[in-house]
């Protein structure tokens, strides 16, 4: 469910574009982010849950995690206009590394990691988060902020593919078919 929940960031960021009049509301794009939001159905499956007061929570957390991602967005494209994603994505590192710095020094490990385990961590941070984050920037830049974060309804079929491939898992026709409405 929470997919499904964070696969309304572009809905909201739409809005939000919108209202600070950066983008237009057009049928066109609400249809291809209502089709985005029924692909990413398709592809995690739909599961009725018992709405209890800790499920009716974690909706609303979900949704305003979805909605804060989307301010940002619109935040991002209005104050960052001019600066280059190679920038942003630094600043944003290095700000990020300055923050939490603090409290990795109060839960130091047992023991050293191991180069391995190092190198991948590395090759996760630098590589995956930061070729991400400088491709999120500069779409958002170029492109728009809608563009920018409607990359969010690739997450579950990455998410499908690497299951598949790691765990042996299977794909199921509706994968397929959400995949396709998706794309």
């Amino acid at each position: 469910m929470l997919v499904i929940l964070q696969s309304t960031l572009p809905l909201f960021g739409l809005l939000f574009a919108s209202t600070a009049r950066i983008d237009r509301i057009t049928p066109k794009k609400i249809a291809g982010l209502f089709c985005g939001v029924v692909g990413v159905v398709l592809v995690v499956g739909w599961s009725p849950l018992a709405l209890d007061r800790s499920v009716v929570i974690a909706v609303f957390a979900s949704l305003g995690g979805a909605a804060s991602y989307a301010v940002s967005a619109v935040y991002t494209k209005i104050r960052f206009a001019g600066v280059p994603a190679t920038a942003t994505t630094f600043s944003q590192f290095a700000v990020t590394t300055i923050l939490l710095l603090p409290f990795c020094l109060f839960d130091l490990p047992g023991r050293s990691p191991t180069d391995t385990q190092l190198a991948n961590a590395l090759y996760v941070g630098l590589v995956g988060t930061g070729i991400g984050f400088l491709m999120y920037f500069w779409l958002v830049a170029n492109a728009g902020v809608v563009a920018g974060i409607s990359t969010a309804f690739l997450n579950p079929i990455f998410g499908v593919i690497f299951a598949a491939w790691l765990l042996s898992e299977n794909i199921m026709p509706t994968q397929l078919a959400g995949f396709a409405t998706i794309l």
